[in-house]
This record gives C-alpha cells, structure tokens and sequence, in this order.
C-alpha cells in the first residue's frame, strides 16, 4: 500500500510538472508565433514583395516579449513553492521600502490645496508627491 502511495505520489508530481511545462510551452508559442510568421515571410518574399507596417512589427516584437512576463505569473499560479517564495520575496521588499517611507513624510497645506511629499530619508531628496 505504501508503495502504490508513492508511485501515486510521483505520478501526481511528474503530471504537474508536465502541465507546468505545457502551459510554459503554449505562452511562448502562443506569444512568438505571430513574430517568427512574419520574420520568415519576409525573409521568403522580401520587404518589397510583402510590406509591414513598422507598428505592425513593433507590437509583434512586444508581444513576444511579453512571455517573458508571462512565466512568473504561470509558476506562482502552478506552483505552490514558488508562489510562496515569490510572495515572501514580494512582501519584505515593500515592507522594508513602506517602513522606510513612512518615517519619512512631510505634509504641507496650502493656497493650492493639500501636498503630501515624500523624502528619500538618506538622500533627502523628493522620490514622490500625492494631492
């Protein structure tokens, strides 16, 4: 019985794995096929043969740069470790950079109505102002 456990286990793991692997794989195909359509038909027929508009072309490249962005967010939502990490990495960077803010804002009322500014608490330089 422990052992049809355990090959259940392992199973259950390499299937997530693979799930994992295939979204992985769709995002990139899905987000460089249009590219990579166009580089190889103007490649094939050449510029003057098939024209592109250079949006065109630029909203194609970021298109396939946006996969990059893509993984991430396609671990954290298949992968429980990794979203916990990444939401442990994500809350001490803004708790540190909240605390040091905090400690360091000044208020001021005036003729143009209400300012709230806040300094660089080492560098003593404005990094943002709110109305």
């Amino acid at each position: 019985l422990k052992e049809r456990n355990r090959n259940y286990s392992s199973w259950r793991k390499e299937h997530k794995a693979f799930v994992t692997l295939g979204i992985v794989m769709g995002a990139f195909l899905l987000c460089w096929v249009p590219f990579f359509t166009w580089y190889l038909t103007v490649a094939i027929c050449g510029d003057e043969q098939c024209p592109c508009p250079r949006i065109v072309v630029s909203i194609l490249f970021w298109i396939g740069y946006f996969n990059s962005t893509l993984n991430p967010v396609i671990y954290v939502m298949t992968n429980r470790d990794f979203k916990d990490a990444f939401s442990d990495i994500l809350r001490k960077t803004f708790c540190w950079f909240r605390s040091r803010v905090e400690h360091s804002q000044k208020e001021w009322s005036g003729v143009y109505g209400y300012f709230k500014a806040i300094i660089h608490p080492k560098k003593s330089r404005l990094i943002g102002v709110s109305i």
